[in-house]
């Protein structure tokens, strides 16, 4: 091979001379060069390091899973903006039954009385509850569907509100029409315990084979969850592989950006399979939470309304069949202990009737009439008819050491609207009431008397 010094003699020759190398390189002389070397020199190279440096990421799912977190915390702060400040009673508004559900299931653990907002709430929903039934009114069941998980995870008791079994009347309106109810009243009635029968299976199998349009995937997703119910209650027999068969024909429905249909029925599907426990299988999970953190808003909603409620319990880890009462903690005295304590009670007695006023126009009042020892004062009797109905809580200013009511049913005085409790007292017959100043404690009740807690208007606000 001719190269720059002629034809190469192998092999070169290699001398050290300390810290340096020489290699020469000699031609087959038969051309005038001689050859040439070239001269290396060593330095000294750190050696590698024995660890190498660590370098700290986080894999797809962990960043998407904070996302998650930001995005849940977003979403609960939009639901609880929803409240109205300034208003009397109608805080939260008629969408009320579903934002406590929402709430609930976004944080199950701290959904307790003690929660001012799971208090308001529960007062808010018995109060506009009694307004649709005042003159012994009967609840449309979309209103029953809406009211009766609402009740439960707020802690007051559908199957005794007031005397009236709102379950009960579900059913029965259910049963009245040919016994054909939705996916979700199928549900509602499932988690408020009401036994399942062979014949809802049969419903909820039918209504999800019943396509009447293409997009219903929404309420397939229902009868799934309905289905998921009825399955975990004792003497219930569903097969299991119509539950995986109704989840696999679910999980066809997904577009490749993640989607099912909308965002209102991703959210679904993702519940209903949740609840058959087949997430994992045929369904790109990862690529639905993308594309449902993709379409929340600068202001935390997802969408509608409707999108954000079915939306918050996916980033909550949660589904529509955790609704539940089992939270609720049990009163230190049932209302059966408080009558039998009431009518235990020694020695003269008289009758007295106890009333709650909403409204300067009296938009809504709730009465007891009670006999009570003789010499009883304001105070003992609100402390015994919140006994009756756990429900009727009151909250005091402390002044000078004694009472003055500030709340009842979790409504407070309001500065800003000028409505305030007053306490009135009424004799027997007489047509006018009397404003009462004193302390609760003071105010001691005479035979045939009329006590009514009014939250009204002050009189400076007419001027």
């Amino acid at each position: 091979m001719k190269k720059f010094c002629g034809y190469l003699q192998l092999p070169p020759t290699v001398t050290f001379e300390g810290r340096q190398m020489r290699i020469k390189f000699l031609s087959d002389d038969r051309y005038s060069y001689g050859g040439f070397s070239a001269d290396y020199s060593f330095i000294d190279i750190a050696p590698p390091p024995t660890t190498p440096p660590t370098i700290v990421t986080s894999s797809p799912r962990e960043v998407l899973n904070d996302e998650v977190s930001l995005a849940k915390k977003k979403l609960v702060d939009w639901f609880m903006g929803l409240r109205r400040k300034g208003t009397q009673t109608q805080k939260w508004g008629h969408q009320l039954p579903r934002i406590a559900v929402a709430l609930f299931l976004a944080d199950q653990e701290n959904f307790q009385l003690e929660n001012r907002t799971m208090y308001e709430m529960n007062t808010e929903l018995t109060i506009q509850l009694l307004s649709k039934l005042q003159g012994g009114g009967h609840l449309k069941r979309r209103d029953l569907s809406l009211y009766i998980p609402a009740l439960m995870v707020a802690c007051v008791d559908p199957r005794n509100f007031h005397g009236r079994d709102l379950v009960a009347e579900l059913r029965s309106d259910i049963e009245s029409n040919n016994g054909t109810g939705s996916p979700f009243e199928l549900l509602v009635l499932c988690n408020a315990g009401d036994a399942m029968s062979d014949r809802d299976v049969l419903r909820m199998s039918t209504i999800f084979d019943s396509q009447h349009r293409p997009f219903w995937a929404d309420n397939q997703a229902m009868a799934t969850l309905a289905l998921a119910c009825a399955s975990a209650q004792p003497g219930v027999t569903v097969d299991e592989r119509t539950l995986l068969d109704m989840a696999q024909e679910l999980k066809k429905r997904q577009f490749r950006n993640g989607t099912v249909d909308n965002i209102k029925t991703t959210a679904l599907v993702i519940q209903a399979l949740a609840a058959t426990e087949s997430l994992d299988r045929d369904f790109d999970f990862w690529a639905a939470i993308r594309a449902l953190l993709a379409a929340q808003r600068e202001d935390g909603s997802v969408g509608s309304f409707l999108d954000s409620y079915y939306v918050l319990p996916v980033l909550s880890r949660s589904t529509l069949l955790n609704v539940t009462a089992n939270h609720c903690k049990r009163p230190e005295t049932s209302e059966s202990e408080a009558l039998i304590e009431l009518q235990d009670s020694h020695g003269s007695r008289v009758s007295v009737t106890y009333s709650v006023v909403i409204g300067t126009d009296v938009d809504l009042k709730r009465t007891w009439t009670l006999k009570v020892p003789v010499n009883s004062s304001l105070y003992s009797i609100m402390e015994t008819v919140q006994k009756l109905d756990s429900r009727q809580q009151v909250e005091y200013n402390v002044i000078n050491g004694k009472p003055f009511v500030s709340s009842v049913m979790g409504i407070q005085d309001d500065v800003e609207t000028g409505f305030y409790w007053f306490t009135f007292l009424r004799k027997h017959n007489a047509e006018d009431s009397m404003l009462v100043e004193d302390s609760p404690v003071d105010m001691k009740i005479e035979d045939n008397q009329e006590l009514i807690l009014w939250y009204k208007s002050g009189q400076w606000n007419k001027v």
